[in-house]
C-alpha cells in the first residue's frame, strides 16, 4: 500500500469511528426517560421511577425519584402567576444577587441557586421563566449530603440543560 492509500484508508477509518461513536452516544441518550409538565420537559436517568404529579388550582407539580429513593427532582409549574414579565425578571435577578447565577435554559431567563445542605441532604434549584413570561417554574434536585458538589453539579446540569419549553 502506498502512502496516499494509507492516508486515505486512515481518513475513512476515522470517519467510520466517528459515526460509530455518534450512533452509540445517541442510543445512550435514547434510553433516558422524559418528564413533562405544563410546557416543560426534560430527560432523566432511565433507571429512575416514573413521575408522580400533583395538580392544585394555584400550581402544578411533579417529582421523579431514583430507584433507591435517595435522589429526587421536584418541579413546580405556574408559580409566581399574575406578575409582569419585568417583575418575574426582577425576581430572578434578586435570587442571583443573593444566592446564585443567571443562566439561560432553552432561550428563557433562569437562575441556578447555590446548593445548600439541610437535614442530611443537599439541595440545588433553578427558577426559570415560562416561554409566555406569565409564570415561572422551579426545578429542585435533592441528594444525600455525602454526594460531592462536583457530582451534584454534573448530574443536575445534565437535567436542566435537557429542559425544553414550549
Amino acid at each position: 500500500m502506498n502512502t496516499k492509500s494509507k492516508k486515505f484508508f486512515l481518513i475513512i477509518l476515522a470517519v467510520l469511528a466517528t459515526v460509530f461513536i455518534t450512533i452509540i452516544g445517541t442510543r445512550r441518550l435514547d434510553t433516558r426517560k422524559t418528564f413533562s409538565l405544563n410546557g416543560l420537559k426534560f430527560s432523566y436517568p432511565s433507571n429512575w421511577k416514573e413521575p408522580e404529579y400533583i395538580n392544585k388550582s394555584e400550581w402544578k407539580g411533579g417529582e421523579v425519584k431514583s430507584e433507591d429513593g435517595t435522589q429526587r427532582i421536584v418541579v413546580l409549574a405556574e408559580i409566581n402567576q399574575g406578575y409582569t414579565a419585568a417583575e418575574l425578571s426582577d425576581f430572578l435577578n434578586s435570587i442571583a444577587a443573593v444566592s446564585g447565577k443567571k443562566i439561560n435554559i432553552d432561550g428563557s431567563e433562569a437562575v441556578k441557586m447555590n446548593g445548600m445542605a439541610y437535614q442530611g441532604s443537599k439541595n440545588i434549584a433553578v427558577f426559570l421563566n415560562a416561554k409566555d413570561k406569565k409564570s415561572q417554574y422551579s426545578i429542585s434536585y435533592e441528594v444525600p449530603e455525602s454526594v460531592s458538589d462536583n457530582l451534584i453539579d454534573k448530574l443536575f446540569n445534565q437535567i436542566i440543560f435537557s429542559v425544553k419549553l414550549r
